[in-house]
């Protein structure tokens, strides 16, 4: 089945990923195409701060960096913050999806969450939160 689409014929939303980590998008580009979605996502390497996003509403899911490969939460700090803040000039009333391992980090962001679930990712406890950028 290699090569053929396994999804049915739908229509999908337009789906754009970025990060500013170019091996991050070329393994993203990879699950895409091996997922049969290669189609659907059309991928950046872009910092959060110069996304472009389309007018209208939409989601932001995203997986920033939680501290397991950093040398402390506290470095992150003002990374989270910058998130917040240009997402809520960037995508006002857009819903948002974030995965992170700290309260704390979740906390700089600004948001209000309105869900929360926990679970591990890579053998990490993290939080999988959900709220609407405001």
């Amino acid at each position: 089945l290699q090569g053929t689409n396994p999804r049915p014929q739908t229509h999908f939303p337009k789906i754009i990923g970025s990060d500013r980590d170019a091996g991050a998008i070329r393994a993203a580009q990879e699950n895409a195409l091996r997922a049969g979605f290669s189609d659907c996502v059309e991928f950046s390497c872009r910092a959060v701060s110069s996304i472009d996003p389309p007018s209208g509403k939409g989601w932001v899911v995203t997986n920033p960096p939680y501290g397991a490969r950093t040398e402390s939460n506290r470095d992150l700090r003002n990374l989270y913050a910058q998130f917040g803040k240009v997402l809520r000039n960037k995508c006002p009333g857009w819903q948002m999806t974030m995965l992170c391992s700290s309260s704390q980090l979740l906390h700089n962001t600004g948001f209000q969450f309105d869900e929360e679930v926990s679970l591990t990712n890579g053998g990490i406890r993290v939080k999988l939160v959900r709220g609407t950028i405001k």
